[in-house]
């Protein structure tokens, strides 16, 4: 008599993890870009950390690369997938419907460790910023909060859009203002107004987290206020994004 043994949830997760980075590896060009843009922000700010401090450099630049990871990226390959009728088929399966996004974003959180040491690595060798082994830890951990709320973004945008074209257009139109806003505000150069929004924003929390991972002997009762501010923003985009999330195009 031949038995089979039902995979774990475990091994069906590494399973999906295997073929997502494949995926993930296929469509490499969206990820390079993701790369690139705050690799082009430190580039263009070379030089400015000396007036407004470097863990300011590095929180705006690894900031900007979460919005292209989490706004730009993630959500493009999840509504390809959807409208070519992958999660259509995975769904067939005998396996847990959270398995499929959980495998997605855990890639996604690996591409944010690489762009995080690669904006690290720039700002020591262009602007000679010194980082601390325990920030380097504080900078990966937290990124991964940080980022969480652009992935978080990135779903509520895919589970409010079905079409893929629509939302690729859609995901360039919010990205933009998030990055060019956040970065010119967060200097202060479009006025004190600007500033203190951009602050308490998506952006600005986001970019609080780096900057204190950077500088952790500043950390006071504020790092609180933030830490439950990018719990909440998580919350509410990724509890849109799931509440509204269709596996399949209508």
């Amino acid at each position: 008599m031949l038995t089979t043994t039902k995979p774990s949830t475990i091994q069906i997760l590494f399973a999906l993890i295997q073929a997502d980075t494949i995926v993930l590896w296929r469509q490499r060009k969206s990820v390079v870009m993701s790369l690139a843009l705050p690799l082009i922000f430190l580039i263009a700010w070379r030089g400015i950390a000396t007036r407004v401090g470097g863990a300011f450099v590095i929180g705006t630049c690894i900031t900007v690369g979460l919005v292209g990871i989490g706004v730009l990226s993630y959500p493009n390959l999840v509504a390809r997938d959807r409208e070519r009728g992958v999660f259509q088929r995975l769904r067939t399966a005998p396996i847990p419907a959270w398995t499929l996004m959980v495998s997605r974003l855990l890639i996604q959180l690996f591409v944010i460790w690489i762009m995080s040491c690669l904006i690290l690595i720039g700002a020591n060798l262009l602007d000679h910023i010194s980082i601390s082994p325990t920030s380097v830890i504080l900078v990966l951990i937290l990124a991964v909060l940080a980022g969480s709320i652009f992935l978080a973004i990135g779903q509520a945008l895919v589970g409010l859009i079905s079409a893929s074209d629509s939302v690729n257009a859609s995901a360039r139109i919010l990205s933009l203002p998030i990055i060019f806003i956040g970065a010119l505000g967060a200097l202060g150069n479009l006025g004190d107004t600007v500033k203190v929004i951009v602050m308490w924003s998506p952006f600005g929390i986001a970019q609080s987290l780096i900057q204190f991972a950077l500088a952790p002997s500043t950390w006071d009762g504020q790092i609180g206020v933030v830490v439950l501010l990018a719990v909440f923003y998580v919350a509410l985009f990724a509890g849109i994004g799931i509440r509204w999330f269709k596996w399949h195009t209508v």
